[in-house]
C-alpha cells in the first residue's frame, strides 16, 4: 500500500454502533461475512449518499480510475440506541427487486450499505485541502469545506485547486465491490 491517497476515493466516518463496538463489528464482518457465503462486507450507512448516487460515482470514476478503496476514519460514535434495532433481511441494487441477504450477513440500523472486498487496518493521514467532491450535487466543493463534523461520507477525487490544508487521520481501508452499494430493508 502506497504512503500517498488515491487519486479517488470514498471517505466514511465509522464508529461504535448499535450497541456493538467498531472492533467487534470489524471481526465480525470479516469473520461470518468475508469469509462466509456472502464472499463480501456489507458496510452499513445511512443518509444523503444514497446506494444509487454511490452506484453512479463508482461507475463513472472506475472507468477512469480503475478501483475505488472506502478511506474511513475512526471516530466516537454519540449514537446510543434504546431498545433493539432490526437487522435489515433484504438488499436491492435498484431499489424494485429485492432478495435476501446472504447468510451470515447482520447489517442493523441502515438504509444503505457499501458492498466490500476487505478492510485492513491502516495509519495514514490525507489533506482534505487536496480534494473536492467528486459527484452530484455537491460536485467541485472542496473537501475541507465539505467534511465537517456533521458530513460522515464523501465521494472525494484530488484537485490541482488545493485549498488551506486540512490533515485528518485515516484508520482502515476498504476495496469497493460490484454492486458497490445497495438497498436495505
Amino acid at each position: 500500500m502506497k504512503n500517498e491517497p488515491p487519486q479517488v476515493f470514498i471517505f466514511m466516518k465509522v464508529g461504535d454502533h448499535a450497541g456493538e463496538s467498531l472492533e467487534a463489528i470489524l471481526r465480525r464482518k470479516e469473520e461470518r461475512e468475508l469469509r462466509g457465503e456472502a464472499g463480501k462486507i456489507y458496510w452499513g450507512y445511512g443518509g444523503w449518499f444514497s446506494a444509487s448516487r454511490v452506484q453512479r460515482c463508482a461507475e463513472e470514476w472506475i472507468r477512469k480510475e480503475g478501483r475505488i478503496p472506502l478511506l474511513m476514519k475512526e471516530t466516537k460514535s454519540k449514537y446510543r440506541p434504546k431498545g433493539e434495532i432490526p437487522s435489515a433481511k433484504e438488499f436491492s441494487k435498484d431499489g424494485i427487486t429485492w432478495k435476501p441477504l446472504p447468510p451470515g450477513v447482520k447489517v442493523t440500523g441502515s438504509e444503505y450499505a457499501l458492498v466490500l472486498g476487505e478492510i485492513k487496518r491502516v495509519r495514514r493521514e490525507i489533506d482534505l485541502g487536496k480534494f473536492e467532491v467528486g459527484c452530484e450535487p455537491s460536485r467541485r466543493l472542496n473537501a475541507a469545506d465539505f467534511v465537517q463534523p456533521r458530513v460522515g461520507k464523501a465521494f472525494l477525487v484530488a484537485t490541482k485547486a488545493a485549498q488551506q490544508p486540512r490533515p485528518i487521520a485515516i484508520h482502515y481501508q476498504a476495496r469497493l465491490v460490484e454492486p458497490y452499494a445497495v438497498h436495505l430493508r
